[in-house]
């Protein structure tokens, strides 16, 4: 599993006078949308898990399992604290 862990911090400095608040989500959202762009010309599967959408969502579709995922800081902790995923495939 591939994870892309964007650095929302300076993403948030950059743009947020351009999105306003709630840009984590937004930004992980529009990035999901263009990785998957790609990811399906490679046939890998991506996901993007951010906060607001039912966590039992986002779970079901990690299990099923992904290439690439887009997460904002802290839903990725919420699933990492849970156990629902690890970084140990990480490369």
């Amino acid at each position: 599993v591939l994870f892309i862990y964007i650095l929302f911090i300076f993403i948030e400095r950059r743009w947020s006078n351009r999105f306003g608040h709630g840009s984590y989500k937004r930004t992980c959202y529009k990035i999901e949308q263009e990785t998957s762009k790609f990811a399906r010309i490679c046939q890998l599967t991506s996901l993007a898990i951010y906060g607001g959408v039912p966590r039992h969502e986002q779970s079901s579709k990690l299990r099923n399992g992904v290439e690439i995922l887009i997460a904002t800081p802290g839903r990725l902790l919420d699933f990492l604290e849970s156990g629902d995923t690890n970084l140990n495939r990480v490369t």
